[in-house]
């Protein structure tokens, strides 16, 4: 059986393949981040705002955010964070009810549009499909 090493994606040293793409030291203090994110959530009834998180805990942004991705806070504990177009506070998702609802009217706009724009282009009138060349 050959044994695979391979680079860490986080600290970029070498290690032996498992299932993860990071090595054990990494896997260590990214178990102990998340701890503390929690330790946070459990001292504020599980409820926090994204920022306060990070400025409380040291935990870099984008190891909470993985943590949001990955469905850790849903039940019990609550995150919010701002909404990927406005800014305003949601705790699911990346854009806001309000957001939501613009983004589907412009899609069902566009694509109305783009729709009469096609069958404009392919449909011609009579005198315009008999003319002579």
């Amino acid at each position: 059986m050959k044994v695979k090493v391979k680079n860490c994606i986080q600290c970029g040293r070498l290690f032996v393949e498992t299932a993860g793409a990071i090595c054990p030291g990494c896997f260590h203090l990214l178990q102990e981040q998340e701890e503390q994110v929690f330790r946070f959530l459990q001292r504020n009834g599980g409820h926090g705002l994204l920022e306060q998180i990070i400025a409380a805990t040291g935990v870099p942004k984008s190891v909470v955010i993985d943590m949001l991705k990955r469905g850790w806070f849903q039940g019990e504990y609550s995150v919010e964070y701002p909404c990927e177009r406005c800014g305003s506070l949601i705790s699911d998702g990346k854009l806001c009810p309000t957001c939501i609802r613009f983004v589907r009217h412009e899609v069902r706009g566009s694509a109305n549009t783009d729709i009469v724009t096609t069958r404009k282009n392919r449909f011609h009138s009579w005198e315009d499909r008999h003319k002579k060349k």
